[in-house]
């Protein structure tokens, strides 16, 4: 899966302002995110940080 930069801007909330699907839509992504970052090397890691 690609993740790209939606250019999206996080905002901070109270946990109890969110719905379940807004918190399950979020950890997909950051599940997403993590499995895209764990098939990078160290370099092209250090590249996009």
């Amino acid at each position: 899966m690609n993740v790209h930069n939606t250019g999206l801007n996080a905002n901070t909330v109270k946990l109890d302002e969110l719905r379940s699907t807004q918190i399950a839509v979020g950890c997909r992504e950051v599940g997403a995110r993590r499995a895209h970052w764990n098939t990078l090397g160290k370099r092209s890691r250090a590249k996009r940080s």
